[in-house]
C-alpha cells in the first residue's frame, strides 16, 4: 500500500456521523492547484519584477512609470498569501514586495513543494 492510497476505515456502532468542526482552508483550493502553472516543478524559481507590485506608493522613483500589469498583480496577490503560511519564499530578498522590486524572484518551500506535488497528482 503506497503513502497515498486507502487506509484503514474507522467503524463504530453509531447510525450517524457528525461533524465536529468544519472550517475553510486558510490558502483557497483553487489557488493550491495553480502552484503548477506558477512552477513547472519543485526547484523553480517565479521571476518577478516591479510591474508585480500593484502599490505605486511606495515604489521607488524610478520604478513608478513602470505600469501595473492586472494579471501579474492577480498572480502576486497569491503568491504573497502562500507566502504568509509558508509555502513560497522570496529569493536574495527579506520580503515579496522586494523581491518584485530587487526583480529575483520566489521559489516554494519544502511544504510549498508538497502542495506543488498533491496538485500535480490532483489530489486537490
Amino acid at each position: 500500500m503506497g503513502p497515498w492510497e486507502q487506509r484503514p476505515i474507522y467503524k463504530a456502532n453509531v447510525q450517524t456521523f457528525i461533524t465536529l468542526r468544519q472550517v475553510s482552508p486558510k490558502i483557497p483550493l483553487d489557488i493550491l492547484r495553480r502552484l503548477t502553472d506558477y512552477f513547472p516543478d519543485a526547484t523553480s524559481i517565479f521571476s518577478l519584477d516591479p510591474s508585480f507590485e500593484p502599490d505605486r506608493e511606495n515604489v521607488p522613483d524610478e520604478f513608478k512609470d513602470i505600469p501595473v500589469d492586472s494579471n501579474n498583480a492577480r498572480i502576486f496577490k497569491e503568491l504573497q498569501l502562500c507566502n504568509r503560511h509558508g509555502l513560497v519564499a522570496p529569493v536574495d530578498a527579506e520580503h515579496m514586495y522586494y523581491a518584485a522590486i530587487k526583480s529575483t524572484g520566489c521559489r516554494l518551500t519544502a511544504l510549498g513543494a508538497h502542495y506543488r506535488k498533491l496538485a500535480e497528482m490532483k489530489r486537490i
